[in-house]
């Protein structure tokens, strides 16, 4: 049995001034759903854009063609979450037999993120058993 591993990290992004990055790995085989990881807002940010890229390339999915990632923010509130984009068409899509970064970068239509807000990472679809070893990166800018 495999097991998947999940994990977020910040890093600098040193060519933009306030500009950091929040890397979501998904290790292992993708399946669609809302993944264990979550990253919490310790400021007031707003996002920049948003990436993806598959370590193993998706073929031919479901419905899409592709490995297809949202974001989701949960208020500090506590309430329901909320997709970041408003159309499913604007989720990040890496296509059949990408395997690297996404060919244009998603910017979101939601960008303000409070402090105490929570970012998780949802598989909208996984492309096929083949698709594997994702990276999610949000780029944000704080104070």
């Amino acid at each position: 049995m495999t097991r998947a591993i999940y994990q977020a990290q910040i890093s600098d992004n040193m060519d933009v001034a306030n500009k950091f990055n929040i890397q979501f790995s998904l290790v292992g085989s993708l399946t669609s759903g809302v993944k264990p990881i979550r990253w919490i807002a310790p400021f007031a940010c707003t996002v920049v854009d948003t990436n993806a890229a598959l370590g193993t390339a998706s073929t031919i999915g479901s419905s899409s063609g592709g490995a297809i990632f949202d974001i989701l923010k949960t208020p500090a509130t506590g309430s329901t979450a909320v997709t970041l984009f408003t159309s499913s068409s604007k989720f990040i899509t890496l296509t059949s037999g990408i395997q690297g970064g996404t060919t244009t970068v998603s910017v979101p239509d939601v960008t303000a993120i409070s402090s105490g807000d929570v970012l998780t990472i949802k598989v909208v679809d996984d492309g096929s058993t083949a698709a594997a070893d994702a990276t999610v990166i949000v780029s944000l800018t704080g104070a």
